[in-house]
């Protein structure tokens, strides 16, 4: 079977001066049912994001589970909201035990950041998630097992809310999420994605054929369509207007 690999040339007119704001209540974006998400045992992504407040429990910006019956992962600020919470189920019934959270992050609240989740089941429990802000790699601790793939969730790709039983709405900005499932980013590749803290096109990263899905979350988006401009995913705008569209990026 032949592979068929596609480059992006770069685009000179990229720049980054919209994202989405997402008010804590009950606006998301849902960008459906990805299935190469599915039983892989490694997963990169990337997003910027800018925190307003925070609930004192988890708030999430990037989710692919409905708790508790359809669960993959979720990732989000911890009930410290200074720190990151990274959950990766090990079954579709997983309540959440298998977790890491930082302890170094130190969030300020209206500041943007660039944050990088690199999961990789092939390394030991203890090494199988990591997380980047700003190209640092940051410490943290971990709660039950990490397990070795992701689970086949049926649960649709969601920015800004969990789903099932759980809601934990984010309140603040997003853009520029960038998905590449079967790589595991190493040092340089976070370096390169965090490009000097602009947003790059991230379709000419020097693992763009891992490439799946790619949101720009503001520039070139219309209510209430935000276009993966890399797949098929594009996301619907719930509970949003285009209000919702905002001249603010990282």
């Amino acid at each position: 079977m032949s592979t068929i690999t596609t480059y992006y040339e770069s685009d000179p007119s990229f720049v980054s001066t919209k994202s989405v704001f997402y008010d804590g209540s009950n606006q998301h974006i849902d960008a459906g049912d990805i299935v190469e998400l599915k039983a892989i045992n490694k997963l990169t992504t990337s997003i910027w994001i800018k925190p307003i407040t925070g609930t004192a429990l988890f708030d999430a910006f990037l989710t692919k589970w409905d708790f508790m019956t359809n669960g993959a992962f979720a990732f989000g600020l911890s009930a410290s909201i200074a720190e990151f919470q990274i959950f990766i189920a090990n079954a579709l019934g997983d309540n959440g035990g298998n977790n890491f959270t930082t302890t170094n992050a130190n969030l300020v609240l209206n500041i943007w950041y660039n944050v990088v989740v690199v999961y990789d089941g092939t390394l030991i429990p203890t090494n199988r998630v990591r997380v980047y802000l700003d190209g640092v790699l940051l410490t943290g601790g971990f709660l039950g097992t990490i397990p070795i793939t992701l689970t086949s969730a049926t649960a649709t790709v969601k920015f800004g809310r969990f789903g099932g039983t759980l809601l934990r709405h984010w309140n603040g900005n997003m853009n520029n999420p960038a998905l590449f499932p079967n790589v595991a980013f190493n040092q340089a590749d976070v370096n390169e994605i965090f490009s000097g803290g602009t947003p790059m096109d991230a379709r000419t990263h020097s693992k763009a054929a891992f490439l799946n899905n790619n949101w720009r979350m503001g520039n070139g988006d219309t209510h209430p369509t935000i276009i993966d401009n890399v797949g098929t995913a594009n996301g619907t705008m719930i509970n949003m207007t285009p209000a919702n569209i905002v001249n603010d990026s990282a």
